[in-house]
């Protein structure tokens, strides 16, 4: 047992600890030393540690604490590091922690969207207790172990400063990739919790797979998906005066398939779960459900004891959806980095296709299939425009007064072509079912009117001005189905007109784009288009 040193100089004490044991020190830990073996009370030994930082003997964490008011010491020598960081937070600051852990395990990258979810942060001040992710990135860059970076997409990221500078670019795109493969699949399961009613099929808000840094926004967090259910259960309540009172429960889901669903996601998840129940216990009830394409056994059992639903993507689509999610990161991946010489991204596509149909997936994967569209027609207007800039996904700020403020509208694919001074806006519409495509109005989707009366519109006024005002905005429509006879009529007068763009005419239908397609040498893009999208497409 260690004697009390009654008359030992506290600051030689201490000093000789830190020189002992390079180490560092939680305030509550010198204090009890202190306390112990000098036999000083707690009050005077806060202030001997308080002045034996300001002599500079030690550095201190603060302002960042460990628990409440509590410090980090350490030797004025030693330089936090990240991983030090993580050991630190551990038990101690659990945001922290789990953001670190995330960073480090996605590569030293993570999106700020991602770090919203896995920190429990909301989205603009309240009265909970849950941190702003601000602060929590304010305090780990006391440490100056992250910096903010932007990519093309203007998606926000944290980056850790143990990556290279030059290797960031690749890491963004990349990273970006595995969002778009997190939310492409996200409108498929719901599909099918749908089909197994454990959800409705009203109010269903999800992260799309165009603006996958977004997600959707309840009680100011942000969820990959949410809806509502009247599937909790039978009731003791019978009759009409049970439909009368009954409120229908809130589902809340969290997807991660580009890589494994860990301990971090799950405590980021039931943390913005916990502030939903403690604001609606008396109100109503709160179904979290977690998809994964793989997940850690710690995740797991931890999930399954809180009562959490847990479903592996092949509960839904089978085991061959595994394949089907890896080919579909690969393919983003391409398209992203700009590195498809790498891989045949339309053999992919069909290779992908193909299993889709072998394992009964061609009516539960109706989203993917539709984005698979996108992607074929992207690698076809890289043949026909090899020169130019082709933008996927894009979104930019409703320029109207048709709806709420702060509104986005979506472009399939935009190219931007320097010889002909064009800037091409392309509309897609890709389905295995071929629909008639109506002409509309400019008030209801999925119409010709819809693009060519509205967006369109929209995106003309974004480049009425700037560098791009001596472009002229032109536009094509591509429908792997037909177009009613008045959306003929109006797109054969659209032909004729200045918005036709040099090389390519402003529509084309199933039958049309085949053509199209044939003036190419992509013969296996043109099977696969007759294979899966366009059905009847030999001319007559």
């Amino acid at each position: 047992m260690t004697k009390p040193i009654l008359n030992q100089d506290p600051d030689a004490y201490l000093q000789a600890l830190f020189q002992k044991n390079n180490r560092y020190y939680f305030g509550d830990e010198l204090r009890d030393k202190l306390v112990k073996n000098l036999k000083k009370t707690n009050p005077s030994a806060r202030k001997i540690i308080e002045r034996f930082v300001q002599k500079g003997f030690v550095q201190s964490s603060n302002p960042v604490s460990f628990g409440k008011g509590m410090f980090v010491y350490y030797s004025q020598f030693k330089t936090v590091s990240f991983d030090d960081l993580i050991g630190l937070a551990r038990g101690r600051r659990p945001p922290i922690f789990r953001l670190l852990s995330a960073i480090k395990k996605s590569g030293g990258v993570l999106s700020y969207y991602e770090a919203l979810k896995i920190t429990s942060s909301q989205l603009k001040p309240s009265n909970s207790k849950n941190p702003a992710l601000d602060d929590i990135i304010l305090e780990i860059n006391h440490f100056n172990l992250v910096s903010i970076h932007k990519d093309k997409n203007n998606v926000k990221y944290l980056v850790a400063n143990y990556v290279d500078q030059p290797t960031i670019e690749s890491l963004l795109a990349n990273h970006f990739a595995a969002m778009v493969t997190d939310s492409i699949f996200i409108y498929d399961i719901l599909t099918s919790l749908e089909n197994l009613n454990l959800i409705d099929n009203e109010n269903v808000i999800y992260r799309s797979r165009k603006t996958p840094s977004l997600g959707a926004t309840h009680n100011n967090f942000v969820w990959d998906a949410f809806a509502y259910t009247q599937t909790t259960g039978i009731n003791t309540t019978y009759g009409g005066k049970h439909l009368k009172n009954a409120k229908h429960a809130l589902v809340v889901i969290d997807v991660v398939l580009s890589r494994s669903y860990e301990i971090f996601d799950l405590d980021g998840f039931f943390g913005r779960v916990q502030v939903l129940l403690n604001h609606t216990r008396k109100e109503r009830k709160i179904i979290p459900v977690l998809v994964y394409k793989e997940i850690s056994g710690e995740a797991l059992n931890r999930a399954r004891s809180l009562g959490i639903l847990t479903y592996n993507m092949a509960a839904f689509f089978g085991t061959g959806i595994y394949d089907v999610i890896n080919n579909t990161a690969t393919i983003k991946i391409s398209e992203q980095t700009g590195q498809s010489h790498h891989i045949d991204p339309v053999l992919v596509i069909s290779d992908t296709l193909d299993l889709i149909d072998q394992t009964g997936n061609k009516f539960n994967l109706q989203n993917l299939i539709g984005d698979f569209f996108q992607s074929l027609m992207y690698q076809l207007f890289r043949q026909l425009y090899p020169l130019c800039n082709i933008d996927q996904s894009g979104k930019l700020l409703a320029m109207d007064d048709l709806g709420e403020e702060g509104r986005y509208y979506e472009y399939d694919l935009v190219i931007w072509s320097n010889n002909t001074k064009e800037i091409i806006v392309v509309e897609l519409k890709g389905s295995m079912k071929n629909y008639n495509l109506p002409l509309g109005d400019y008030q209801t989707k999925n119409t010709l009117k819809w693009f060519f009366a509205r967006t369109l519109l929209s995106f003309k006024k974004h480049h009425a001005t700037g560098y791009y005002k001596q472009y002229k905005i032109k536009a094509a429509f591509i429908n792997s189905g037909k177009f009613d006879n008045e959306g003929k009529a109006y797109l054969t007068k659209l032909n004729a007109g200045s918005l036709k763009p040099n090389q390519i005419d402003i529509a084309y239908d199933g039958k049309k784009l085949i053509r199209l397609v044939e003036q190419t040498d992509m013969s296996l893009l043109k099977e696969t288009l007759e294979r899966y999208y366009i059905k009847d497409s030999k001319v007559s």
